[in-house]
């Protein structure tokens, strides 16, 4: 396990030295993300190699093996990102550092489950973006270093050609996320007057049923996005009356 997770490293060294050896095009605007201060005098770039380091750091305490033999590891995303907060915290650390590298534990598997959903459509990009949000980016190369770090590891060369086609596709994504941030088209203080809503979560969940829509493209004017709000509310309401 800790040669894997040296490899990952290694991995994520190397892409941070040239990320256009891997991601083309897209190099030069990772790595101008990656450059980008963090907090603790450590750049974003500079904290994901701690990511790399804990990616992995709850195997150990979910490590099981099925009535098949397989070792398993379910969960060890979050009891991960909970110890790379109890890390960070100890040392003394700013929040901002601990939350950055407990988020990519926390996602670092998320990448591969969309794997298997290839083509991905706008509604997939937005829930990983979403989710991932604020390491949108970096958990997306903690993950192709993750795999490339898997070679020779009785990984076929077909799996990893296509995890890296899918963070390819999602590190393009997530720089054009961070540089205009989707925004539903209409305000709570518009679905609050429209639909007699008092203010408070349920406002919330409207607002990003809205916007992953319009994310989507489904949803392009402020009529259309108040019918959908009405719709969602309509229905929301006879599943508690049911």
């Amino acid at each position: 396990m800790w040669g894997h997770t040296l490899g990952v490293l290694e991995r994520l060294l190397e892409i941070e030295r040239d990320p256009g050896d891997v991601f083309g095009e897209l190099g030069e605007r990772i790595g101008a993300e990656l450059q980008r201060p963090l907090a603790d005098e450590l750049t974003r770039g500079q904290a994901l190699r701690l990511g790399a380091l804990l990616h992995d750091a709850g195997k150990p305490a979910t490590r099981v093996v099925n009535a098949e033999g397989r070792v398993l590891f379910w969960g060890h995303d979050g009891v991960g990102a909970g110890m790379a907060r109890d890390v960070f915290r100890r040392l003394h650390a700013s929040t901002a550092v601990g939350e950055y590298v407990a988020a990519l534990a926390q996602h670092h598997l998320r990448l591969g489950f969309l794997v298997h959903e290839r083509p991905l459509t706008p509604r997939h990009v937005y829930a990983y973006m979403r989710a991932c949000e604020p390491v949108e980016l970096e958990v997306t190369l903690l993950s192709a270093a993750d795999r490339l770090a898997t070679r020779g590891e009785r990984t076929r060369q077909e799996a990893v050609d296509a995890h890296m086609e899918v963070a390819r596709e999602l590190a393009g994504e997530a720089l054009r996320w961070r540089a205009d941030p989707p925004a539903p088209p209409v305000r709570g203080d518009v679905l609050i007057e429209e639909l007699g809503l008092e203010p408070g979560p349920e406002v919330g969940r409207l607002l990003q049923v809205v916007e992953e829509a319009a994310f989507a493209g489904e949803v392009r004017t402020r009529d259309e996005a108040l019918e959908l709000a009405r719709s969602r509310l309509s229905r929301a309401s006879a599943r508690r009356g049911a």
